[in-house]
C-alpha cells in the first residue's frame, strides 16, 4: 500500500492547533482540580488512532509515536501553564470550560492527524513562540516524530 504523505504545512497546522486547545484542556483540568497526567484517557487516544490506522491498512507504530508525541506535547503546555497559575494566581482562569467538549475537539483532530500519518522531514519554525519558550518546547515535542 502505498501512503500519500500530507503536506508539512498542513501537519504543522494540525499540531499546532492541536497545541493551542492544550490551553483551554489545562484551564478545564486547573477548574476542576483535575491532574494534568491522565493515563487512562491518553491511552484511549493512542489505542483509538491505532485502530484507525490499521483499519486503513496502514502500520500503526509511527502513528502511536506521534499520537504519544501530541499527547505529551499538549502535557508540557499544561503543566507549564498550570506552574505559571500556581505562581501568579490572577493569570488563572477565570472561564471554566468543560473537559468533554474540549476533548471532542481534540478528537476530531486527532482523526485528521491519523488521516495523514506520514510526512518527510520536519524542521519546526518559530512562528509559536512565546516569552518562555513554553510552545516552542511543546512545538517541537509534537514534531519530533516526524523528523525522522
Amino acid at each position: 500500500m502505498t501512503i500519500t504523505c500530507a503536506p508539512v504545512d498542513a501537519l504543522l497546522a494540525l499540531v499546532v492547533r492541536r497545541l493551542a486547545v492544550a490551553e483551554t484542556v489545562a484551564a478545564a483540568k486547573w477548574s476542576s482540580g483535575r491532574p494534568v497526567e491522565d493515563r487512562a484517557r491518553e491511552a484511549v487516544v493512542v489505542a483509538a488512532a491505532a485502530a484507525r490506522t490499521r483499519r486503513a491498512g496502514i502500520d500503526a507504530t509511527f502513528v502511536c509515536r506521534v499520537m504519544a508525541a501530541q499527547i505529551e506535547a499538549s502535557k508540557i503546555v499544561q503543566r507549564g501553564l498550570s506552574a505559571r497559575w500556581r505562581d501568579e494566581p490572577g493569570l488563572a482562569p477565570t472561564s471554566r470550560p468543560e473537559l468533554a467538549g474540549v476533548r471532542s475537539t481534540l478528537d476530531a483532530i486527532d482523526e485528521e492527524l491519523v488521516a495523514a500519518p506520514g510526512s518527510p522531514k520536519v524542521v519546526p519554525g518559530t512562528s509559536t513562540e512565546d516569552s518562555d519558550g513554553l510552545r516552542r518546547r511543546a512545538l517541537a515535542c509534537a514534531v519530533a516524530p516526524l523528523d525522522r
